[in-house]
């Protein structure tokens, strides 16, 4: 597996700013590959209806406890 120390840095920076990073990029460069490589993150891919759904409400999803299939990031 690839490993990026300068972008798993970069996000921890901006975690401590910031409680919510969001990757954002075309597809196909990592983004997925970077996010699970971030220990104790949880990993959303909001091109997914379920996902979207349960984004609708965000004090809702805030206060329940991450699905075994998503791991917010």
């Amino acid at each position: 597996m690839i490993e990026w120390p300068h972008w798993i840095e970069r996000i921890h920076a901006a975690w401590k700013k910031r409680p919510v990073v969001w990757l954002a990029g075309v597809r196909r460069v990592g983004k997925t590959t970077l996010a699970r490589m971030i220990h104790g993150a949880v990993y959303l891919n909001c091109d997914l209806p379920s996902v979207l759904h349960r984004l609708e409400d965000p004090e809702l999803f805030y206060r329940s406890p991450p699905e075994q299939s998503h791991r917010r990031l």
